[in-house]
C-alpha cells in the first residue's frame, strides 16, 4: 500500500462518524498531540527544581595580585659545602643522610633540581644549588607567603592538610645544617591593567608627556630582589 493511501485512510478514520475500528488511531493522535508534549514540559519543570551543582565561583581561589604558592611544593637551596654530595633520583637516597631521613618521614614524592646543568653552564652557579621537593597529594594554588623571620606560612585557608604538612616540613628542614634557604614554590602572575568604569572604552585618551607607571606588575617576591642565587643582577 502506498503512503498516500495510508494517509487517506488515516484522515478518514479521524473524521466522523466514528467506528470502533477508529479508536486506536484517535487515541494515538491524542497521545502524540497532547499527552506527549505535556509529559516533556512537566519533566523539564521538575528538572529545574533540583538543586544546581556548585560552580567554580563557589570555590575559594587565589585572587590576582596576592602572593600565591603551590600547596605541596617546596624549594630548598643546599649550602656550598654539601652541594657535591647531592644526587637527583630517589628522595630517600639523594646523597645527604639527614635530608634522606626527613624525605622518608614526610613521604616526599619527588626530589629534583630546579635548573638543569647545560653543556656551557657554570656548574658552580648558585642557581644549580636549588632543588624542588614534591609532597604527595594534588598541588593547589594557595594565597599566602612564608614569613621568613619566623618561618611561618601565612594563608587564608588554614584547614588545608597539605599546607599543614608543608609547614611541618619547613620547620624540619630549617634545622638541617645542609640547607641554606627554604622557599615555597611561588606562582608568578601578572595583574591585568586597571580600567576606569566611568570612562567609555571607545573614547580615545588624550596624548600625554607625563611618565606613566605600569599598572601590571608581577606578584613574585623575587621580582624586586637580587642576588638570591649569588648573581650580581636582579633575580627576575
Amino acid at each position: 500500500m502506498r503512503a498516500a493511501d495510508l494517509l487517506a485512510q488515516y484522515r478518514k478514520s479521524l473524521n466522523p462518524p466514528y467506528t470502533s475500528k477508529d479508536l486506536t488511531a484517535i487515541l494515538a493522535t491524542v497521545f502524540v498531540l497532547v499527552i506527549l508534549p505535556l509529559t516533556v514540559i512537566a519533566g523539564l519543570q521538575a528538572r529545574s527544581l533540583f538543586p544546581q551543582a556548585k560552580t567554580t565561583k563557589d570555590v575559594p581561589v587565589a585572587k590576582a595580585g596576592e602572593p600565591t604558592f603551590i600547596s605541596n611544593e617546596l624549594l630548598i637551596k643546599v649550602k656550598k659545602g654539601s652541594r657535591n654530595k647531592v644526587k637527583v633520583g630517589s628522595p630517600t637516597n639523594m646523597g645527604i643522610s639527614s635530608i634522606n631521613k626527613i624525605n622518608k618521614e614526610f613521604r616526599v614524592k619527588k626530589f629534583s633540581q630546579v635548573a638543569k646543568v647545560g653543556k656551557k653552564s657554570k656548574r658552580k652557579a648558585e642557581i644549580f644549588a636549588w632543588y624542588k621537593v614534591n609532597l604527595p597529594g594534588k598541588g593547589e594554588k594557595v594565597s599566602g607567603k612564608l614569613e621568613k623571620t619566623v618561618l611561618k606560612l601565612t594563608e587564608k585557608n588554614n584547614s588545608n592538610p597539605v599546607v599543614e604538612t608543608l609547614q611541618q616540613l619547613i620547620f624540619k628542614l630549617s634545622k638541617d645544617p645542609n640547607i641554606a634557604v627554604i622557599e615555597p614554590n611561588y606562582v608568578v602572575s601578572i595583574l591585568p591593567a586597571a580600567t576606569d568604569p566611568a570612562k567609555p572604552t571607545s573614547t580615545p585618551e588624550p596624548a600625554t608627556t607625563e611618565q606613566v607607571t605600569p599598572a601590571a606588575t608581577p606578584n613574585d617576591p623575587y621580582y624586586s630582589s637580587s642576588g638570591s642565587w649569588g648573581q650580581d643582577y636582579q633575580d627576575l
